[in-house]
């Protein structure tokens, strides 16, 4: 039997997410609690900023800083040949490295654990308040994420300020541009959202 790798598992949970807070309420003609939020960072290991990935290193991975520094302080370069048997030298400014995913996967990382603990502080505020939601937890929404794709099942009511934290965390990161958040910002009408975000 194949074994289960780290994309089965958020496949899964999606899955069930989808069928116990959208399609089984629509199916009993009721609106569902939670939407689907798909965020397809589109050539995400060349569009973050190497300057703001260098600052991030610094102050949360210290450590990591001397061998990041070696790799992005500079524009590096890549020799190429051509077909016709000539070499041309191509100046790299942002990406094209075998440590680019990992350190991409730092900044994604970031962005993350700050979309969870919003979406924690508005669960809690639903609770305090006595609302329980579908879960009992106030309507806990979750992000998962494997590499570059990142699946949630969030309440409605959260996809505005989780949106709006996206853009504030992202766009400093060279993540995201305001075209692709008035895009979000359309498609967080509707309950089931897929978002491709492109720099």
């Amino acid at each position: 039997a194949r074994q289960s790798t780290p994309s089965d598992m958020v496949i899964s949970t999606i899955r069930n997410g989808l069928e116990k807070y959208i399609s089984m309420p629509q199916s009993n003609n009721s609106l569902p609690t939670r939407a689907l939020v798909s965020l397809d960072i589109k050539n995400v290991f060349n569009s973050i900023s190497r300057e703001k990935l260098l600052q991030l290193i610094h102050k949360r991975y210290p450590s990591l800083s001397p061998f990041a520094e070696a790799l992005y302080a500079e524009p590096g370069y890549s020799i190429v040949k051509r077909s016709d048997g000539t070499w041309t030298i191509i100046p790299v400014t942002e990406g094209f490295s075998p440590f680019w995913p990992i350190f991409a996967a730092i900044v994604l990382n970031e962005i993350l654990t700050e979309l969870q603990e919003l979406l924690n502080n508005l669960a809690l505020q639903r609770l305090e308040l006595g609302l329980k939601g579908d879960d009992n937890k106030g309507t806990l929404g979750f992000i998962l994420a494997y590499v570059d794709n990142c699946n949630g099942m969030v309440a409605l009511q959260d996809m505005e300020p989780l949106l709006d934290k996206f853009k504030e965390l992202s766009e400093p990161l060279g993540g995201i541009s305001d075209h692709e958040h008035r895009k979000k910002q359309e498609y967080s009408r509707a309950p089931t959202t897929h978002q491709q975000l492109t720099p």
